[in-house]
């Protein structure tokens, strides 16, 4: 790797691919290491398919790392790119090319077009503007509006809320009429696959 060879920290890597990656890397000449014992300058491999993952490139960025996301969807990539790594790969592709990005990020080479980097960044940003917006209109929902959206997410029709609320059909639907304006939006479907974005985990 040259002068420039930097130690690769692996972070949210704990199954098979992570071992495989671990051991593979290693017998390529890189320096696998876990992060506190690393003090220089690394490359942070790190899963974006894992809870906090942005946290984790955010910190590995902040102490100068060069961070590259490995992920399986463009959502966690985005937000990778926009806390700052340095680029992605995904997860299916085969491990030389992985191996050649990183050989280019411990050269100082870009690892990702500056125009995708900041397609990426804009999208993140438009997402997170949306969910802001959801978040908003969300808390505009009476608890028995939101009530009323959880059992709709729940697959109950408006007889069955009406059932389990000890309510009249009319009323229900008076409350689903409700949710859909204050959401903005023009189906049930699309209010519950809001309230599933931003409330079920």
């Amino acid at each position: 790797m040259g002068e420039r060879a930097k130690a690769v920290v692996i972070h949210g890597l704990r199954d098979l691919l992570g071992t495989s990656l671990i051991t593979a890397l290693n017998a390529r000449g890189f320096d696998v290491t876990r992060a506190e014992q690393t003090a220089g300058p690394a490359i942070a491999l790190v899963d974006l398919d894992v809870p906090g993952s942005s946290r984790a490139v955010g910190r590995a960025a902040s102490r100068g790392w060069t961070v590259i996301g490995l992920a399986s969807d463009d959502v966690a990539v985005a937000a990778a790119v926009a806390a700052g790594a340095a680029g992605c790969f995904p997860k299916s592709a085969p491990l030389p090319k992985l191996t050649d990005l990183l050989h280019a990020a411990a050269a100082g080479r870009q690892v990702m077009d500056p125009a995708e980097r900041e397609r990426l960044r804009s999208l993140h940003v438009a997402r997170e503007q949306t969910r802001q917006t959801w978040a908003q209109r969300l808390e505009q929902l009476s608890p028995r509006e939101r009530e009323v959206l959880q059992l709709l997410d729940g697959g109950l029709r408006a007889g069955d809320i009406a059932e389990r609320l000890f309510l009249s059909v009319a009323t229900i639907r008076t409350h689903i009429q409700n949710v859909l304006n204050k959401l903005e939006v023009g189906s049930q479907e699309r209010a519950v696959a809001i309230y599933r974005a931003m409330v079920v985990r």
